[in-house]
């Protein structure tokens, strides 16, 4: 058998996408317009669980302000002068045991404390979820043990920077079986934190966006939030980057152009799809990549 050489003009290859929106188990609110009078945002996963803002919550919070733009898309805008706050009223159930939280972000300000998302019973206060940014411009997720002496956290916090020019998607995730957090931005796993012991459960809270009565307030803008009743795998938190669902809000990056077979032509001629060619003597396959991509070979 000849062996051929090839010149291979490399195709970007989609990575596999969860169905809209996101997959069934998923609980998802994008930021879309809403009566101020009714202050809801309805889940957009197969829940019932709307968003609520301030005044529907029976707070004396304020709802943050819809803003539709151009090039980031649409967005929940946190004032750092104001209360604003949300609340998503899951059953605790699902913020228990086995969990991720995702959240896309944009901060406003640089170096102060930021609440993202919570999970704190109040009366007494009992902390068992939080997501922030630190005073030092990195994410930080916070899971508590328990029982223990003081309720020590089992904390995670990112190598990467939040930035006022860049949208980040972070990622938590609680796998009970490993007893592990995980912190994952922008699809990148970043911070593992481990314990020995279960983790703390929520009786009463849902998830708050942020902490309702906090100085910690996002101070930016919102672009999604989504909760799954599972530990989401490495794979399927990278797979979310890519997902049209997830980047609808936010604007950048666009999902990957459509898959289409990659030609390949030997001598000028192009074989019929699926022929395998072998390049120094090993069979190959013709990849799936983008369309019209073309790998041309020449036998010398």
């Amino acid at each position: 058998m000849r062996t051929l050489f090839a010149f291979l003009l490399l195709a970007s290859v989609a990575q596999a996408q969860f169905d809209a929106p996101l997959d069934d188990a998923s609980l998802l609110y994008r930021a879309q317009p809403y009566d101020p009078a009714l202050t809801q945002i309805p889940s957009e996963g197969l829940r019932d669980d709307p968003l609520q803002f301030g005044p529907t919550a029976g707070t004396d919070t304020e709802d943050p302000a819809f803003v539709s733009d151009a090039v980031l898309g649409d967005y929940f805008h946190y004032v750092l002068a104001d209360n604003d706050h949300a609340v998503s009223p899951v059953p605790v159930e699902a913020l228990n045991g086995d969990v991720t939280f995702a959240i896309r972000y944009r901060q406003d300000v640089l170096w102060a404390d930021r609440l993202l998302l919570s999970v704190v019973d109040p009366s007494p206060q009992t902390k068992h979820f939080m997501l922030h940014v630190t005073a030092g411009n990195k994410y930080m997720a916070r899971f508590w043990e328990h029982p223990t002496v003081g309720w020590a956290q089992i904390g995670a916090t990112s190598t990467t920077s939040v930035s006022t020019s860049r949208t980040d998607t972070v990622v938590v995730t609680w796998d009970s079986a490993t007893k592990e957090n995980k912190l994952y931005v922008n699809g990148a796993l970043e911070a593992t934190g481990t314990t020995g012991k279960i983790r703390s459960n929520a009786s009463v809270s849902g998830l708050q966006v942020p902490l309702a009565y906090t100085t910690l307030k996002p101070a930016g803008k919102v672009f999604s939030i989504a909760l799954w009743e599972r530990t989401l795998s490495a794979t399927e938190v990278a797979d979310l980057q890519v997902n049209p669902d997830w980047y609808e809000g936010g604007g950048y990056p666009p999902p990957p152009p459509p898959m289409g077979a990659l030609r390949v032509r030997v001598n000028g001629t192009e074989l019929a799809p699926g022929t395998t060619v072998t390049i120094d003597g090993v069979p190959v396959d013709p990849p799936t990549g983008e369309a019209d991509k073309i790998v041309e070979v020449n036998e010398p």
